[in-house]
């Protein structure tokens, strides 16, 4: 058995219906319900099922920001101009694989 107590609860960040349907609390839950939980008796079963589904939750955010960083990045492909500097493009241009690459080491 483990007793619940606040720090745990805090732990586990914020609470899903899931997370509180395996102790028993139902959705939404009751005010006061972190009180009403601290010091009472829950199963090594029920414990890891919460702290399971917590995991799930925080790798899903994860997965989520880093996809979201992902979009957010913003490419520009340059050319030279014909007055010896760069033009920016948003876009792909048609003709960038077909560009003769430089020879050597460039840094």
């Amino acid at each position: 058995m483990f007793k619940v107590t606040k720090r745990w609860v805090g732990e586990q960040g914020a609470w899903t219906a899931a997370m509180l349907k395996a102790l028993g609390i139902e959705w939404p839950p009751f005010k006061g319900w972190v009180r009403a939980l601290e010091g009472v008796e829950i199963t090594q079963q029920q414990k890891a099922e919460v702290e399971r589904l917590h995991a799930a939750r925080l790798k899903q955010h994860a997965h989520s920001a880093e996809r979201h960083a992902a979009m957010s990045l913003k490419v520009f492909w340059t050319t030279p101009n014909e007055r010896g500097g760069f033009r920016v493009h948003r876009t792909r241009p048609a003709n960038w694989d077909s560009r003769p690459q430089p020879e050597g080491e460039l840094f």
